[in-house]
């Protein structure tokens, strides 16, 4: 393998360990002081393997809950009183970053929990029609791991980039929930699953497959598949390979499930915000940058070893889409069909960009229609209007 990386874990003068932005090893690699190796057998994504760290920080989490003393949902309306929801974006993308907003006041009319947003490239006018809203807007903060002239060029990288330094962006809450700028919330108790997820201690986020994925991973058959040939093709395989990873760590990821950054939730105090900029340090140097987020927290959880809660497909709702003309709602596409939580737009350019865009979208007697599914545009038309 190419790179700069030893994968036996022995530095030289060819092969340095790598390091943070600090200069401090790198967590993960083999030469550095790992917070658990990929060897290990984890429980629940790498909970058994978890560093002392970590440990000592959900036992304390968990002491917190029984004094606490409540239920998960009861814990997660508190928990919503302590959490600030993050979003992040451009000018062209401001129009989602509104709806959002607004979906949030919908969604809890008693008082939606306080709103923050990433300047990743908006106008000075969108930035004051937020602030006028009470929405709290910050800007990445400087550090020599994020790559300037990158931003300079690509400013809405800044969003991406963003995720993995809330903590330190937004002080003062405890939880932190991020929605990318092209969700937005249908049912409030998603939100309420992600914060009391996020609550325990660990990374509260949906993992990829499932049963709406119709391939897990995808493979390249070699030699038309004699003996049984194949190059992995997954999300975590191909960035990690670009992100000039060990061989070890790509082989113990690649076949894991990739973890959706597009909604997400984490304590403030939470081991995972280093881990997790530690591997955005590495990835940023060769990787690719628009997914450099997504592949950091699953090292943080597949390779470190660090918790994570896996949530329920509803918390990010991506496709195929159902409509229940009764509940006038959006609902997952096969039995129960529970009503939607959070819906993210994932895959839906043409509609990002233009609200009057629609996609195919099948009732409960699996008739087509075709339906815009912004969020204004949606309630307008589940009003009847």
């Amino acid at each position: 393998m190419r790179g700069c990386l030893n994968l036996r874990g022995r530095p030289s003068l060819n092969n340095p360990p790598p390091r943070g932005s600090k200069g401090e090893p790198l967590v993960g690699f083999e030469g550095a002081k790992p917070l658990a190796g990929p060897g290990a057998a984890p429980q629940r994504f790498g909970r058994s393997a978890a560093s002392n760290q970590a440990q000592a920080f959900a036992a304390a989490v968990g002491r917190g809950k029984e004094r606490a003393g409540s239920g998960a949902m009861g814990m997660a309306g508190s928990t919503l009183a302590r959490a600030l929801i993050v979003t992040g974006g451009d000018s062209v993308y401001f129009p989602m970053i509104d709806e959002l907003r607004q979906s949030l006041l919908a969604a809890f009319p008693a008082g939606a929990p306080p709103f923050g947003v990433i300047d990743a490239g908006l106008t000075v006018d969108q930035t004051a029609a937020l602030r006028a809203h009470g929405v709290l807007v910050a800007t990445l903060p400087e550090d020599r791991s994020l790559p300037a002239e990158m931003l300079r060029k690509r400013p809405a990288l800044a969003a991406n980039f963003g995720k993995l330094w809330l903590d330190r962006m937004f002080p003062g809450h405890e939880v932190l929930i991020w929605l990318d700028a092209d969700t937005w919330v249908q049912d409030p108790a998603a939100v309420e699953l992600v914060a009391g997820a996020a609550d325990t201690g660990a990374l509260a986020i949906v993992p990829g497959g499932g049963r709406y994925w119709e391939r897990h991973i995808e493979v390249r058959w070699l030699l038309n598949g004699l003996w049984s040939l194949a190059q992995v093709r997954s999300f975590n395989m191909k960035n990690g390979r670009h992100a000039g990873l060990p061989l070890k760590v790509l082989r113990d990821i690649a076949t894991r499930p990739l973890l959706n950054a597009g909604v997400f939730g984490l304590r403030a105090d939470a081991p995972h915000w280093d881990a997790m900029r530690r591997w955005q340090a590495h990835i940023l140097r060769r990787g690719k940058p628009f997914t450099s987020d997504q592949i950091a927290m699953a090292l943080a959880i597949h390779t470190d070893g660090l918790p994570a809660e896996l949530l329920p497909d509803t918390c990010n709702y991506i496709r195929p889409w159902r409509f229940d003309p009764k509940q006038a709602a959006l609902v997952e596409f096969y039995y129960p069909y529970p009503k939607v939580g959070i819906v993210h737009l994932a895959g839906q350019k043409e509609m990002r960009f233009d609200p009057a865009a629609t996609t195919e979208v099948v009732d409960m007697e699996n008739r087509v229609h075709r339906l815009s599914l912004r969020f204004g545009r949606f309630q307008a038309m589940a009003r009847g209007e």
